[in-house]
């Protein structure tokens, strides 16, 4: 137990380490480029640092009709190869973050919002795959948070938590004090308004983050 406790530490060293060199942009990383297909919306990256992995997610919504709207959530699906992605991390700590355009139809939207796509694959993340939602596991499982609202005469009708974290149990086990630290410092870029997202996604599949 205490070799256990003293590589965990020794982590948490490096990792504070590492933090302080990505705030000063003194650090290296690799990307890699994951989005499913060319034609859809969204976009995929896989960056990799020294000591751990950020899967980078802009996934694109379903808001059409008939077939055009079944088509829009098999390609919607087809963004959840983040959990092939969890699945191969192995022991290395991986952060998901992004706007993944979907959540659990009972915690992430008031009663009356329209229903999720793909929220059984969403539910798949800490359910068969085991990952950690960083945001529930610091606020508790009644907590509420929107971040996108729809309103009618200037008033609030529902709600929507579309922006997520996740980790594996490497990150939960090893730099929990830190988890919600690193990807406000790497992660600025995915947290664009309503209005600019359809322009990110351009960029992130141009490569022109």
């Amino acid at each position: 137990m205490g070799c256990i406790a003293g590589n965990v530490l020794g982590f948490r060293d490096r990792w504070q380490k590492e933090e302080r060199c990505i705030r000063r942009g003194q650090t290296t990383f690799k990307a890699e480029r994951r989005t499913p297909g060319q034609a859809s919306s969204g976009a995929l990256f896989l960056v990799e640092f020294d000591l751990w992995s950020m899967l980078a997610c802009y996934v694109p919504g379903a808001n059409s009709k008939g077939l055009k709207l079944r088509q829009e959530i098999e390609a919607k699906a087809g963004y959840f190869v983040c959990r092939e992605v969890a699945r191969g991390a192995g022991t290395r700590p991986l952060l998901i973050i992004g706007d993944l355009n979907t959540g659990n139809q009972t915690g992430d939207k008031t009663p009356n919002g329209v229903n999720y796509a793909c929220a059984e694959h969403f539910d798949d993340l800490s359910g068969k795959y085991g990952l950690v939602d960083l945001w529930r596991s610091s606020n508790g499982t009644d907590a509420r948070e929107w971040t996108k609202r729809t309103t009618r005469n200037g008033l609030i009708l529902n709600g929507f938590r579309l922006d997520h974290a996740f980790g594996n149990s490497q990150v939960r086990q090893c730099v929990q004090p830190h988890l919600l630290v690193l990807p406000s410092a790497v992660g600025r870029g995915l947290q664009r308004s309503q209005r600019d997202r359809r322009s990110y996604g351009s960029r992130c599949r141009s490569g022109k983050l």
